[in-house]
């Protein structure tokens, strides 16, 4: 059995990513920031999907979401990072959209001995038309994804 971690799990592209995992022989822990949102998830997807509920942009809130896959998985064999937002500023960009991965991953680096991460990467047409901010860019953030995820 797989055990798969999916960030942003509770809607979207993470919630779709975990629809399309689940009939195969897994465990998944879907991560959102809003509880009852996380619960109806897991619950569409049954009994092989675990809600945690934090916002990964906070420190408290990222460790105990860490200490919850911990205490479920002692191996996590793929992390997928589909969470993310459209950002008032460019340091809740940073820190929600590139530390928040980041942080998630190093503080599991124990857990993911050679395992796969992913990280869901995309460019809405709403950031198309209203660019948030210059570091919006979804190349400028594949690179410092691609930098910050090399040196782990």
């Amino acid at each position: 059995m797989k055990n798969i971690v999916i960030t942003g799990g509770t809607s979207g592209v993470g919630y779709a990513i975990a629809k399309s995992l689940i009939n195969e022989d897994v465990s998944i822990i879907i991560i959102g920031r809003q509880k009852i949102k996380a619960q109806r998830a897991a619950s569409r997807l049954g009994d092989k999907a675990f809600p945690v509920t934090g916002d990964l942009s906070t420190p408290s809130d990222r460790a105990k979401v860490v200490d919850e896959i911990q205490t479920r998985f002692k191996h996590v064999d793929i992390l997928i990072h589909s969470a993310g937002v459209i950002p008032h500023n460019k340091i809740e960009n940073i820190n929600t959209n590139l530390a928040a991965h980041y942080y998630l991953t190093l503080a599991l680096t124990n857990q993911l001995n050679n395992s796969r991460i992913l990280i869901v990467t995309g460019n809405p047409t709403v950031i198309q038309r209203f660019p948030v901010n210059e570091m919006q860019s979804t190349p400028v953030f594949k690179a410092a994804w691609i930098l910050t995820h090399k040196t782990l």
